[in-house]
């Protein structure tokens, strides 16, 4: 008898016309929607001289023409005022509204009030079964008994709340008692339906692990790639670097071997000069006190106390003659001498010059050969880092994938069991105002 009712009711939702006089709420409905819904925004007063229009039309306030009032409202963001006409038309027992009651336990479930939209959906299924099966309102009591079924469902299982899946299940017998027989095969339905969609959305989450752990494994495949070719990198930059390096190590070495011969040279040629500078100082001194005594000598001056003969003075004067010749070939001797060690010490300083300018490039070779090193070090290093998080990514539970995090928290949100944005309130509230006004 039960089916045989719903049947009928169903039926009587898809009458093909309605009586001229029963179709008022449907069209004042229809009217301030269409306002409502325009492309652009449209002003709240806009919306007002709608709603007095659709008053007028129907001849009377009505709280389905309130809701709709809070529809457009919102749709046109005044949100404040869309609130106030919800609370209106939720709370009007005669007509009962129950998608505005709906909506009103949809928001309470956004801001997490569980224990009050619980309490209110015990009370709507009340609602639901004062309404008569064989009335103009039974096929929105249907859906809205088959809607309480997923609420609850959703409560007590995917919202993942323990608390609140106790209170759920606690609301569930009241419920059905409220429903009473002519509407909790809806409501059972409902719970079906819930139930049927979050297998659906649980198996997109094991295909979406499946997809994420076969990209993981490839990453993990490209990674292990990449590290042995920066494995290879490294060790090949560091035998180059090596060879390199022992390479200008023996060349400074060996300039700095031959720098240090040079600088004992040039120390011992110092050492000389200084010698051969007091040497001949000596000679000059003694070449001078040399033609001092052969000046006397020759002008007849007295060497000693005693008394000299003729003959004596000249072999004297003689004798210093050739000790000044021989002081003055001494001299040459020494002046060529300290020349060419001068020469060869500039000849020494002017090759240290060129070991030095040597040395300086290979060190600047070295040393922008280490900074180069340096630099490809660093590259290296981070190309592991990035190749490390990479490993360390495809090494990661699934579970930790953005996209099977997304998938699971989209159980938890009831939105991913029916979607009910302003389009779909408007829908559902014109089917509504629809049935209400079907062929009796």
């Amino acid at each position: 008898m039960r089916v045989l009712i719903v049947a009928l009711a169903w039926f009587a939702t898809s009458a093909p016309f309605l009586c001229a006089e029963e179709t008022k709420l449907a069209s004042a409905v229809q009217h301030l929607l269409d306002v409502g819904f325009q492309s652009g925004r449209v002003s709240t007063s806009q919306l007002q001289t709608a709603y007095d229009k659709s008053v007028t039309l129907l001849g009377e306030t009505d709280p389905n023409l309130e809701y709709a009032f809070s529809i457009v409202l919102r749709k046109n963001f005044n949100a404040k005022e869309a609130q106030s006409r919800l609370e209106s038309a939720a709370l009007s027992d005669d007509p009962v509204v129950l998608l505005a009651r709906e909506k009103i336990i949809l928001r309470k479930l956004k801001k997490n009030r569980y224990a009050h939209m619980v309490e209110n959906l015990v009370d709507l299924a009340e609602s639901i079964g004062k309404i008569p099966v064989e009335g103009t309102k039974s096929a929105d009591a249907q859906r809205s008994a088959r809607w309480i079924g997923m609420v609850l469902a959703f409560l007590e299982g995917p919202l993942g709340n323990n608390e609140v899946m106790v209170q759920a299940l606690a609301a569930d017998a009241a419920v059905k008692q409220n429903l009473g027989q002519d509407y909790v095969d809806s409501y059972q339905a409902g719970r079906l339906d819930l139930s049927l969609r979050k297998t659906e959305l649980l198996g997109s989450v094991i295909e979406v692990k499946d997809e994420v752990q076969v990209k993981k494994d490839r990453l993990a495949e490209q990674t292990k790639k990449q590290s042995e070719i920066v494995e290879e990198q490294q060790e090949e930059f560091k035998e180059k670097f090596e060879e390199f390096q022992d390479v200008a190590n023996d060349d400074l070495s060996d300039l700095d071997s031959k720098l240090k011969v040079l600088e004992g040279q040039f120390e011992s040629s110092m050492q000389t000069e200084q010698v051969m500078i007091l040497t001949a100082t000596r000679l000059r001194l003694e070449l001078q006190n040399l033609k001092s005594e052969y000046n006397r000598v020759q002008n007849g001056d007295r060497i000693t106390a005693g008394q000299i003969n003729n003959t004596t003075t000249i072999q004297r004067r003689d004798r210093i003659e050739q000790q000044i010749t021989f002081r003055e070939r001494e001299l040459i001797v020494m002046s060529r001498d300290l020349t060419l060690l001068v020469q060869s010490r500039r000849n020494l300083v002017s090759l240290a010059k060129r070991m030095i300018a040597k040395r300086n490039n290979i060190a600047a070779r070295y040393q922008s050969a280490a900074n180069a090193a340096n630099a490809e070090k660093q590259r290296l290093s981070r190309m592991q880092q990035r190749i490390a998080k990479l490993e360390k990514k495809a090494g990661a539970s699934p579970d930790s994938d953005p996209k099977v995090i997304s998938q699971l928290r989209a159980i938890q949100k009831f939105s991913s069991y029916e979607k009910r944005g302003l389009t779909e309130e408007k829908e559902l509230l014109i089917k509504s105002t629809s049935d209400q006004e079907m062929i009796r």
